[in-house]
């Protein structure tokens, strides 16, 4: 469900790489950004590929971008 509503437009998901694996390549949905953490589980964050952000989407990735950087300065 919730990558459904990534792929409308409706929000952001998170979630591992396997689950949207076909959205990513074809561009129904992207990741809005390129760091990623190294993890015994691996999840990423995807939204509708041409989408603009919301504000609060755009806090998320803003807020998780920067704890992606703290973590991979320790």
């Amino acid at each position: 469900m919730a990558i459904e509503a990534a792929r409308r437009g409706q929000g952001v998901v998170l979630n591992s790489e396997l689950l949207t694996e076909v959205e990513v390549r074809d561009g129904t949905l992207c990741e809005p950004f390129a760091e990623r953490l190294e993890l015994p589980k691996v999840h990423f964050l995807v939204h509708q590929g041409d989408a603009t952000l919301r504000p609060a989407a755009l806090a998320l990735k803003v807020g998780l971008l920067s704890l992606l950087r703290s973590v991979n300065q320790l």
